[in-house]
């Protein structure tokens, strides 16, 4: 079966085209900024040129499409708000379009976000029926992106599906992110690189915490067993505070390192509490995390002390 991932240079992107290929599939991939390595089977894609999604898609015919490319930074979709939108909304659309246009019988799994919840009253967690109230222009992007994917169901009867998957984090990941950033100046300071200071931003959110193998496997387990235009949370439930985890972190090291809030590091807008029931997911593919998100931090400071 082949399977197309856009966004495969991405940090779940890689993961996911990895993973696929262990599975057997014949797995092709794009990607906008050049990764490190191209692969075989990747192919360069500017998601907002709907007659370069054409014809990529007639060349290749793809049983299966992971939409995964997108502008994933909610602090630079307040810089770069046009461009979110481009990308996010209008490049989905385009997707979808181009697979209306040449009639592909396609299983379509739409990566969106567990930031479209907003902030949830009284520390609940989210269920996929909830009312939505997105906060940022990339909430506000995916979340208009849902309601394409969802038009195109009804209307055209594609075969899609919507993922809201809630935090993950491992290596790899942009080092703008909150575990990645501290692992590495963690790393750092150990090697007297850098002063023993570590700013930071609001340390009071609370998030669930996945490991990105989890969430690529979550994301196969979508596409085998889930239903045409369902939404299912990815998440294990678990809500961890950053103040903790980063505490963690710092008992892993013999360092005595000064924490300092810093401006710059904290969003415009924040959710304070972002923690969802996986249950509707769970009962449909039994699926259960494996990986603990304090061994996932381990993992990540050791291998930035391998390489800074």
């Amino acid at each position: 079966m082949k399977i197309l991932i856009t966004g495969s240079e991405g940090f779940a992107g890689g993961y996911l085209f990895n993973f696929l290929i262990n599975k057997g599939y014949e797995v092709f991939g794009t990607y906008y900024a050049l990764p490190n390595e191209i692969k075989d089977n990747q192919f360069f894609l500017d998601i907002r040129k709907k007659e370069e999604i054409i014809k990529l898609l007639e060349k290749l015919k793809p049983e299966g499409i992971f939409h995964l490319a997108a502008q994933t930074s909610v602090a630079l979709s307040y810089k770069e708000e046009y461009l979110t939108y481009e990308v996010n909304t209008l490049g989905t659309l385009n997707l979808l379009w181009a697979i209306k246009e040449l009639n592909l019988k396609v299983r379509f799994i739409y990566i969106s976000t567990a930031e479209v919840y907003g902030e949830i009253a009284e520390r609940r967690k989210a269920k996929e029926d909830d009312e939505l109230n997105p906060i940022s222009p990339y909430a506000l992007s995916k979340y208009f992106a849902e309601k394409i994917v969802q038009y195109y169901v009804t209307v055209y009867d594609i075969d899609a599906l919507i993922l809201r998957p809630f935090s993950h984090t491992g290596i790899g990941q942009k080092e703008s992110f909150f575990f990645p950033y501290c692992c590495k100046k963690i790393a750092e300071i150990e090697k007297n690189k850098i002063p023993p200071i570590l700013e930071v931003g609001n340390l009071e959110v609370e998030r669930d915490y996945l490991a990105v193998e989890d969430i690529v496997e979550a994301y196969y387990l979508a596409f085998i067993y889930g239903k045409k235009g369902e939404i299912y949370n990815i998440t294990n439930g678990k809500p961890i505070k950053l103040r903790e985890a980063l505490e963690f972190l710092l008992s892993q090291t013999d360092k005595e390192i000064r924490i300092v809030f810093s401006q710059e590091r904290e969003r415009k807008k924040d959710i304070f509490f972002l923690s969802g029931d996986n249950t509707k997911f769970k009962n449909l593919t039994n699926f259960e995390p494996r990986l603990e998100i304090r061994d996932t931090l381990t993992k990540m400071l050791n291998y930035y002390r391998k390489i800074v």
